[in-house]
């Protein structure tokens, strides 16, 4: 038979206050608005639903694939307009997504109720301005890459029009 001694079980429980402060103490570390940097991207990454993205980079590949005709096609120059295809591509499902997330917040709370804005987990200040940088970041991409393909206004007015519509 087994007697718990009070001493043992104060020292046990001191040693488990002092590893639970410990924790505590290394968790917190920079915080923004109250959470930490690492729950923060963390909320922007579950916002931006980047599975969605395996999609996007596949199709562009497969579809840049289709127009290889000989093996010596697939040149650096193929591969840079690949990545560009590939960025611009992201960047503008990330902003759909954002969009789609922004509008449908009271349908989500029902449906999807694990999504950042439907659970309250990024206020919808957040959100937009996530969704703006995107935004900002697609029709910045096509001045920057595309000069060499297309015209640099034509590209930024239709990725305009379909930010505005």
């Amino acid at each position: 038979m087994t007697v718990d001694h009070p001493l043992r079980n104060r020292k046990s429980n001191v040693l488990a206050n002092t590893r639970d402060a410990q924790a505590d103490s290394i968790a917190v570390g920079t915080q923004i608005n109250g959470k930490s940097v690492g729950a923060m991207l963390n909320v922007i990454y579950k916002y931006s639903r980047v599975y969605v993205l395996k999609g996007t980079v596949l199709s562009i590949i497969s579809i840049s694939l289709l127009a290889v005709q000989r093996l010596s096609d697939i040149t650096p120059s193929f591969f840079l307009g690949v990545l560009q295809a590939v960025i611009g591509g992201c960047l503008a499902n990330l902003y759909v997504v954002g969009l789609n997330q922004l509008s449908d917040i009271e349908i989500d709370k029902v449906n999807k109720p694990y999504l950042p804005l439907a659970s309250g987990e990024l206020s919808v200040k957040a959100g937009i301005r996530i969704t703006s940088l995107y935004a900002i970041l697609v029709c910045k991409f096509p001045s920057f890459v595309f000069f060499l393909f297309f015209s640099t206004t034509t590209i930024t007015c239709i990725f305009m029009a379909t930010f505005c519509y």
